[in-house]
Formats: C-alpha cells, sequence, structure tokens
C-alpha cells in the first residue's frame, strides 16, 4: 500500500439545483460544492498545488458552467 493525496476545492453555499452528482462534483445538503478527483503519489504530503486546484476548477467549470461565478471558500489535501 502507499498513499494516495487527493484535493478538494469547496465552493460558496449555492442554491440547489436538483442535478446527477458527477464523480468530480457534488452539491452538499448546506449547498456547497465539493469538487475534487485527484490521484496523487506524493507520499504523506497533504498539501495543496495551485496547478492541481486550477485543473480542478476549470474541469468543474466545464461540466457545470455557472460554478465559474461561484466564490471558492477552502481547499485540501488528504491522504488515502
Amino acid at each position: 500500500m502507499r498513499p494516495v493525496r487527493g484535493q478538494v476545492l469547496v465552493t460558496e453555499r449555492l442554491q440547489k439545483i436538483a442535478q446527477l452528482p458527477t464523480p468530480q462534483i457534488r452539491q452538499t445538503a448546506s449547498g456547497a460544492y465539493l469538487i475534487g478527483d485527484t490521484q496523487e503519489e506524493v507520499g504523506f504530503d497533504r498539501g495543496v498545488t495551485l496547478p492541481i486546484m486550477q485543473q480542478l476548477a476549470d474541469r468543474a467549470v466545464r461540466i457545470f458552467p455557472f460554478l465559474a461565478h461561484a466564490r471558492l471558500v477552502r481547499s485540501w489535501g488528504h491522504c488515502a
């Protein structure tokens, strides 16, 4: 087994929209969107990186264009 880092972006709370979640994006019960699907082999580093955050944001906007106007409120990296 090896640790794998995932990075996640979280938007502000937005109006609930009836839609199917994707593997990369889902809306929480409170209305925020969780965006993330990275799998990086970087040991136990739980940091975030700008290039990956940009990739996640770009992909989210391609899937749900209205997210282009959403504010990001936090991001984090986790190891699994």
